[in-house]
């Protein structure tokens, strides 16, 4: 009997850990896209590409293959190295290069995004919460807590 109530304790201890991770995630994810879209919103002209696969990656970048969510057009792409942690799913805010994006022209075979053209990340997993009014009192805990 003493096994059993220690081994649920044990579970419930990890359980409750596992919920505050949980809800630390999702504050920080929420945070960071409130970010998102305050960068968006004071600079001009954007886009959203989201990162659907990482190749390789060097010290001066990396191989991916990126979809631009406006058009939903994906390609392979060389991302310069970036001053954020990049994951599959991340959803990128980036000026767009004119002299490789052309409206009516044609895609580039390599779309090659350099760091200045970046601007800022937030994780695509994260929009269910992003859209979630309960999740919102999250960021604030969560600031205070980092």
């Amino acid at each position: 009997m003493a096994i059993a109530i220690v081994l649920a304790g044990g579970a419930a201890a990890i359980w409750l850990v596992q919920v505050h991770r949980t809800n630390v995630w999702i504050g920080k994810a929420v945070h960071q896209w409130e970010h998102f879209a305050a960068v968006k919103s004071r600079l001009g002209v954007t886009t959203e590409i989201t990162v659907l696969d990482i190749h390789s990656l060097d010290p001066t970048g990396t191989w991916v293959t990126i979809r631009w969510d406006k058009f939903g057009h994906v390609q392979r792409a060389w991302m310069e190295a970036l001053p954020d942690e990049i994951w599959r799913g991340s959803v990128l805010l980036i000026s767009p290069d004119p002299a490789q994006i052309q409206v009516h022209g044609p895609w580039p075979e390599i779309y090659y995004l350099m760091a200045v053209d970046y601007h800022a990340f937030a994780s695509a997993e994260a929009l269910p919460y992003v859209r979630d009014p309960k999740y919102q009192s999250l960021v604030g805990i969560n600031q205070s807590n980092a």
